[in-house]
């Protein structure tokens, strides 16, 4: 895996990342029965004012995170101390269309959150069978994490979330995962924050495919199946949906304190 970094002067600089893996591979042979890729891809989040200045992080799943220093590009590798694992009781079960091309391996996203502190979050992609008729494809949340960058620890924060976004000082978890029945299965959305406020969940099990923040309001993109798309508003506060629409949701134009990933 490599790691390119445009300067101010608009130079590329390219430094390997030889202990991280990442990328596509494609099977010796897509018409052989079962046969399916694999694709790993990592997250990748900057501490613009960390120290030293400068600071890349580079988060695949498994337990080392590359830490890039911007100014000269040098690579640390760091070993996470991992919680107790979780019970994976949220897995599911895909049984795909017969044409479809399926992948096993690893999705991953990062977030800088300030104050020596990572979000990441994903999913996970196993495949069984050797034939058509037994290909299933297992789906796994890796859930919203923190990383303590200090100490180089994890802390699960929401198990069951497969997306988030860091806005105003808050943190939304939120997502789905297709069931057995080739439907997706949702958890809402929860904000976390700011600070020591506790966590909100709203809109149930729903699955929100896109949540954003504008004061104390949650703007939310909701997948109602069947190729259909909502849009919900829905008050902090009170955790009640003030406005809602069977339309896509727009993009917000927000100022840059509203927004960060």
């Amino acid at each position: 895996m490599r790691l390119s970094v445009v300067d101010a002067r608009g130079r590329l600089r390219t430094v390997e990342l030889a202990g991280a893996r990442g990328g596509y591979q494609n099977p010796p042979d897509w018409d052989r029965p079962g046969a399916y890729g694999i694709s790993r891809d990592a997250g990748l989040a900057v501490d613009r004012a960390g120290h030293p200045p400068g600071r890349a992080f580079v988060v695949a799943a498994g337990p080392t995170v590359a830490e890039v220093d911007l100014d000269s590009l040098q690579v640390t590798y760091r070993q996470l101390r991992q919680p107790v694992p979780l019970q994976r009781r949220l897995a599911h079960w895909l049984v795909p269309p017969a044409e479809a091309k399926l992948a096993a391996g690893s999705w991953r996203s990062a977030c800088w959150l300030g104050g020596g502190t990572l979000a990441v979050w994903g999913t996970d992609a196993r495949v069984s069978g050797d034939t058509p008729e037994t290909l299933r494809s297992r789906e796994l949340p890796s859930g919203v994490k923190l990383i303590d960058t200090r100490a180089w620890t994890v802390r699960p924060l929401d198990p069951a979330a497969t997306q988030a976004s860091w806005q105003a000082g808050r943190l939304l978890a939120y997502g789905g995962l297709w069931g057995d029945d080739a439907r997706r299965r949702g958890v809402g959305v929860t904000v976390y924050g700011p600070g020591n406020a506790p966590p909100r969940h709203l809109l149930g099990g729903q699955v929100v495919d896109d949540a954003r923040l504008h004061g104390d309001l949650v703007y939310a993109s909701i997948d109602k199946g069947s190729e259909q798309w909502a849009r919900a508003v829905v008050s902090l506060p009170s955790g009640r949906v003030v406005a809602s629409s069977e339309q896509l949701l727009p993009t917000l134009l927000l100022d840059d304190r509203g927004q960060a990933c």
